[in-house]
């Protein structure tokens, strides 16, 4: 007859009529406030004539290690794709979505100028003329979104504007010289919050300003980032010099809103890996 005990995590089994024939399994447990995703998110990088810095990553995590490089002036999305698998079990997703505001008391009235501004994504580039409001904007933006490849957002109630791009590319912005404050740009983070503080374009009157997005990073093991021996690209992007991941279980996961909705998925993601790995180790395929 079988029988069967457990050490700890381990479970050993009686496989056999003499003494010492067993088998030793290690169980996980899988219950929803246990399993889920080890994650870093990034923070909001605030918009600059060049964008990212050169630099580099260093990954340590699932018992291996790895350096990524970080060119000046890449993309959410490049840089996602690099981390993506640089450890075993790494999975890394960007998007970049901004937040504009324009305001009427510069664009309009006796002494308002409407604002000129190009905005570029990859590499498609449109020129918006004689913008005077959100809903101005709004409108010439949707009518550019399938040109520019992304998403435009227009509350009308509330006069929020948002565009994203579902990839992670970079949005560059020039502008001419009169009129550029009247409009600000604030970029999302790994989180799902925007920069508290709005980054005018009047900044991009003498050249470019360019809009970073931001990158989420899931695994089923813990992990860790940390700035290369070049550059500080894991403070530009996570906001430390080293950050390590931290655990969102399924239970601590809701859909009350696109975002943790999106999220919600990654985390599950990786559940459902956890538990194929138990599944796997009891012989299941």
């Amino acid at each position: 007859a079988r029988s069967c005990w457990t050490v700890g995590r381990y479970q050993r089994i009686q496989v056999g009529a003499n003494a010492n024939e067993t088998i030793n399994l290690s169980l996980e447990n899988v219950a929803a406030n246990n399993i889920g995703s080890q994650q870093i998110k990034s923070v909001a990088v605030t918009p600059s004539a060049t964008g990212l810095a050169a630099g580099s990553i260093a990954i340590t995590g699932n018992g291996q290690s790895s350096t990524v490089a970080v060119n000046a002036g890449d993309s959410a999305k490049t840089i996602a794709a690099s981390l993506n698998g640089a450890v075993g079990g790494l999975s890394a997703s960007a998007s970049t979505e901004v937040e504009f505001s324009v305001d009427e008391t510069k664009t309009k009235g006796a002494t308002g100028v409407p604002v000129h501004i190009s905005i570029g994504v990859g590499s498609a580039t449109v020129k918006f003329v004689g913008v005077t409001s959100t809903a101005d904007l709004a409108d010439q933006l949707k009518s550019n979104a399938a040109k520019l490849g992304i998403s435009v957002n227009y509350d009308e109630a509330k006069g929020t504007l948002q565009v994203k791009s579902d990839s992670g590319e970079n949005l560059s912005f020039t502008s001419d010289a009169v009129g550029a404050d009247a409009v600000g740009i604030k970029v999302k983070d790994g989180s799902g919050a925007y920069a508290a503080a709005a980054t005018p374009l009047a900044a991009a009157a003498a050249g470019v300003i360019v809009a970073t997005g931001q990158i989420s990073l899931d695994s089923a093991k813990g992990y860790s980032l940390a700035n290369g021996a070049t550059g500080t690209s894991v403070t530009d992007l996570f906001g430390a010099a080293q950050i390590s991941s931290k655990k969102t279980s399924v239970a601590q996961t809701d859909v009350t809103d696109a975002n943790n909705a999106a999220n919600a998925i990654a985390v599950l993601d990786k559940a459902i890996g956890t538990i194929d790995g138990v599944r796997s180790g009891l012989g299941a395929t």
